[in-house]
């Protein structure tokens, strides 16, 4: 019997009210993966230990990539508060759950300061975007997982259903 092939997403992206306003941002393809795979939601920054709903976090001085090799950057709330080592941890248990179940695929949510894929916001809360990766997609690029965003429903199609 072959094995199902098993992805990885942001919770927030099949309709699971974990982002930090406690709300989503479903994106209906995804969540539509759900009938021909199995998916497993995930929400790193919940894992990490915040709560939900919570004040908005930017990576500042650096990105996901940085963070995790321990070269520069943070994780800060819009109060000025740091919350680096549990974005950290978060990463480390959806790198353990991608581990358990053999994961080799995930769409996550660009722009987030975990699950961003291309873009992150810059740290200053003024709505800037720039490149970069967050904390647990930087994980998970060096656990050799391929990283899809949300925004790439065609990319993803041409990978699997053709």
């Amino acid at each position: 019997m072959e094995a199902a092939t098993i992805i990885l997403v942001s919770a927030c992206l099949i309709g699971i009210d974990c982002n930090y306003k406690g709300e989503n941002n479903l994106e209906s393809w995804v969540l539509d993966l759900c009938n021909s795979y199995l998916v497993i939601p995930v929400c790193p920054e919940q894992l990490g230990g915040l709560t939900t709903p919570r004040l908005p976090s930017e990576l500042k001085e650096g990105d996901g990539e940085s963070i995790w090799e321990g070269k520069k950057g943070c994780v800060i709330n819009s109060k000025g508060e740091e919350f680096t080592q549990q974005f950290i941890f978060g990463a480390k248990q959806i790198i353990k759950i991608s581990r358990i179940f053999g994961i080799r695929h995930a769409i996550m949510k660009d722009k987030s300061p975990s699950c961003g894929v291309f873009n992150i916001f810059d740290g200053s809360f003024s709505g800037n975007i720039i490149e970069g990766m967050g904390v647990t997609v930087a994980g998970l690029y060096y656990e050799g997982i391929n990283i899809f965003s949300q925004k790439q429903k065609e990319e993803f199609s041409r990978m699997f259903l053709y």
